[in-house]
Order: structure tokens, then C-alpha cells, then sequence
């Protein structure tokens, strides 16, 4: 499976049209590189739900209510709940069975970081940061523990190497996620020691893997060596995308090649490892203000996600808007309007003419018709926008709505004035990618009702 966290939106305060900016693809998870599209719960989903809740049941009336695969089970429900998106019934469920777990296991089994790093997981998804921070530092902890207490193995788990590979892979995605926390709130320089004890402890885990390719039996299955080569370069990118949040570019465009050497050794050119990289640094270009190579990465993206994933796949619709931003801001307005055109197609393509991303896209182009000096047009952009969002049945306070109202106030004052020259325009409507700071993720694909709150 694969997840990112990739560039989504914010809501401007001053009044003007809401604005996406590029953000970096910071990556979570040990293979967190290609789009996750968030989608309603299947029926799929639903009923293995309802089978795992028998066999919960199952299980207590056989085992008892505190024997370890009531706790596992739960575990799953848990898991099926989050795919779901029913977060808080996840919780709940992680917690019943992490606490369960403390009673049938020893301390430091690393079952119990397991579940303690789902509840991490969760957390992040709800917005209580603090709370998964806890979370992942407990689970560190008991991967670390799990070194010297060896009390947990039992006669049929895997050799020592085997779980030394393990704890050594387990321990560095928690730092990742942990460091993931402290990105996310600003403090960089605590992101980036964690982002370097990742990357430590993940080369530890390559050796390990090196002797576990050499006795493997399985020739099929894929190289240990080669799957931890990749989640190394996936750490040097959140290295590379921190260092460029500190303003290091030298550092940061080092890291980025080192990363994007690495993957080109072990998957080749065309993969979406390759790709994550390039948006970072054309994301890093854009935040210094190299435009053209900026376009240069996003355009190779948008190349790349075509061959690999398809014309119609929602990540394209990401890429297309970040050239739609590039372009923009280089003053290259009908560039910038074709991109968002081209972006308002694969959206509509992918979920429908009235879903909410498709506002989104007419919001968008409504603040470039406006910087444009096409205030009728924008109009237009900006009214179906609004007609989607309460057809999304959005509370009149939600801020998609709230944004689109401003700005459709925003330009009817405009157009009651006085004729103003092309200067004035800019002035007073300024770039629809004029918001400030950059946020932690802004992809159209990944894009919920509420993503947009910062």
C-alpha cells in the first residue's frame, strides 16, 4: 500500500479568493509515495467490519474475554474502522485492544508499540497532535526495550537477524512518524534530528537485511536490501524537505539527488519514488522563487504519474495544479489558466461534476479570472463553486463557504467602482496564490471538507 501526505489548500483571511500553494510531499510511511484518494466507506469495508465484530464475539465465548486473539481481533477492527474513516470508533477500538494486550503480554512485546503506533496514527487523522506524539514516543520506547528484553520471543518466531531486521525497521518508522510531528508543528530542527535517527536506524536494519537476502530461500519475494534502499532515500527526502524549511538549500538539493540517486539505482527512472522526489525540489525551486526549474520538476511529475498511473488518475489533477501555481506566480496567466482548466476536467473525471474538489478547481480559476481583470468570468467561477459546496451540503459557516462568499463580495466591489487600470487590479485582487505561509499538505485528490481549517 502506498500513502502520501502531498501538497491541499487554505483559506485566505484578508478577503481575497482562497488559494492552494505548493507544499512538500513529507512521507510517513516506510513506502508513503504514491496518492491515497479518500473515499466513503465500501460495503466491502462495512461488512468485514461486521464479520470481525462476530468474530470478537466468537472468540470470548471460546478463549475468554482477555485471551490474546480477542485483543488482536479488536486490533483489526480497528484497522477497518480507519480505512473506513470512522476514526473515532477506531480509537476506541486500538485502545480497548491495547489495553487488553498490556494484560497477556509481556511489557515490552512489540505488539504493544503496534498498537500504540495505530493509535499514533489515528490521532494525526483526527488532529490531536499531542496525543499521537505520546503514542509514538511510548511505542519507541518498547521497540527499544524489545532489543535487550527478549522475554516476548517465543520458539516459533522468526531467527534473531530476522527479528533484529524487524525492530530495527519498527523503531525507524516511529521516528519518522515523530518527526512528522514535529514538522508538522514548525519545529524543524527537532523534525530533523528525528528525520537523522530514522536514517540511522534503517541502515542498520540494511545490514541485517544483506545477511537475510543471502540465506533466503524465496526467490520470489521481493529484496530486503532493495525495500530498505528505498525507505532510505524516502527519510533523505524529509531530510532534504526539513533542511529546505530551514532555508539550507545547499544541503537540501545534496540530500534531494543523494535520494534521487539512490531510487534511480534500485527502481530506475520511472517510478513514484522518483517522482516524490522531483516535486520536492520543484517545490524547494518555487519556494525560492526559481520558477522555470520549478515547472521544470512539476511538468517531469505530471510526465511521470501520466506513464505510471494513467490520464485519468487523481494525482494528476495535483500535478496540473502545482503547474497552474508555477505558472501563476511567473506571470504566465494563460498558462496558469489552461493547467487549472486541464486540472477542472480530470477532477470532474474522477469524481463527478458536483463534488466539492470540483469547486474547489472553479474557485480557483475564479481568483485567476479576477488577478486577470475578468470579473464577470470569475463571477461565474466563484458562483459555481458556492453551488457545489452547499449542494455538498456544507453548514453556511464552513470555511470553503465562507472563503467563496468573501470573495464573490470581494469582486462585485471591484466592479462597482470606477474603471481601474491593469495595476490597480493586481492591487487590490493580488495572485490567487497570494496566502502567506505554506502549509503541511494540499493535493486536490486527498482534499477533505475539512482540510481546509489551518
Amino acid at each position: 500500500e502506498y500513502t502520501m501526505v502531498s501538497p491541499i489548500t487554505t483559506p485566505i483571511t484578508n478577503g481575497r479568493p482562497m488559494t492552494p500553494i505548493p507544499a512538500y510531499i513529507l512521507s510517513e510511511k516506510d513506502n508513503s509515495i504514491a496518492n491515497v484518494v479518500d473515499s466513503p466507506p465500501t460495503a466491502v469495508t462495512a461488512d468485514l467490519i461486521k464479520t470481525l465484530e462476530k468474530g470478537v464475539e466468537g472468540l470470548k465465548k471460546k478463549k475468554g474475554s482477555t485471551h490474546l486473539d480477542v485483543a488482536v481481533a479488536i486490533d483489526a477492527i480497528g484497522r477497518a474502522c480507519s480505512d473506513s474513516q470512522d476514526y473515532d470508533t477506531a480509537l476506541q477500538h486500538f485502545n480497548d485492544a491495547l489495553e487488553l494486550k498490556k494484560k497477556v503480554l509481556p511489557q515490552h512485546h512489540p505488539s504493544i508499540a503496534d498498537t500504540l503506533k495505530s493509535v499514533g496514527d489515528v490521532s494525526q487523522k483526527v488532529g490531536a497532535t499531542q496525543e499521537s506524539e505520546t503514542a509514538y514516543e511510548a511505542a519507541h520506547k518498547i521497540y527499544r526495550s524489545a532489543f535487550d528484553d527478549r522475554s516476548w520471543v517465543t520458539d516459533s518466531d522468526d531467527t534473531k537477524r530476522q527479528i533484529d531486521y524487524d525492530l530495527h525497521h519498527m523503531i525507524s518508522t516511529t521516528l519518522v512518524q515523530i518527526g512528522s510531528v514535529h514538522y508538522k508543528k514548525q519545529d524543524f530542527d527537532r523534525a530533523l534530528h528525528y528525520f537523522k535517527e530514522a536514517q540511522k536506524e534503517a541502515k542498520m536494519g540494511a545490514i541485517d537485511a544483506v545477511v537475510l537476502d543471502r540465506h533466503t530461500t524465496d526467490l520470489e519475494s521481493d529484496s530486503l536490501v532493495k525495500e530498505t534502499r528505498i525507505f532510505i532515500s524516502i527519510i533523505m527526502n524529509n531530510i532534504a524537505n526539513t533542511y529546505a524549511q530551514l532555508k539550507d538549500k545547499q544541503r537540501a538539493f545534496q540530500t534531494y539527488n543523494s535520494a534521487l540517486n539512490l531510487q534511480i539505482q534500485e527502481v530506475g527512472e520511472d517510478h513514484l519514488s522518483v517522482s516524490c522526489t522531483l516535486h520536492n525540489m520543484g517545490t524547494m525551486h518555487y519556494q525560492t522563487g526559481e520558477l522555470q526549474l520549478s515547472l521544470k520538476c512539476y511538468k517531469q511529475v505530471l510526465k511521470m504519474r501520466r506513464f505510471l498511473l494513467g490520464n485519468e488518475h487523481p494525482s494528476i489533477a495535483d500535478s496540473l495544479m502545482n503547474i497552474a501555481i508555477a505558472h501563476e506566480k511567473a506571470g504566465e496567466l494563460d498558462r496558469a489558466e489552461s493547467a487549472l482548466n486541464a486540472t477542472h476536467r480530470v477532477v470532474c473525471k474522477a469524481y463527478g461534476d458536483n463534488d466539492f474538489r470540483v469547486g474547489f478547481v472553479n474557485d480557483c480559476l475564479g481568483a485567476l479570472n479576477a488577478r486577470n481583470g475578468c470579473y464577470s468570468e470569475a463571477l461565474g467561477c466563484f458562483s459555481k463553486a458556492l453551488k457545489i459546496y452547499k449542494g455538498a451540503a456544507f453548514g453556511d459557516d464552513h470555511p470553503l463557504i465562507c472563503s467563496t462568499e468573501e470573495s464573490i463580495t470581494y469582486v462585485k466591489n471591484i466592479v462597482d467602482k470606477e474603471v481601474i487600470t491593469e495595476e490597480q487590479a493586481y492591487d487590490m485582487m493580488g495572485s490567487f496564490l497570494d496566502c502567506g505561509g505554506f502549509c503541511f499538505t494540499n493535493n486536490i485528490s486527498g482534499m477533505k471538507p475539512s482540510a481546509v481549517l489551518v
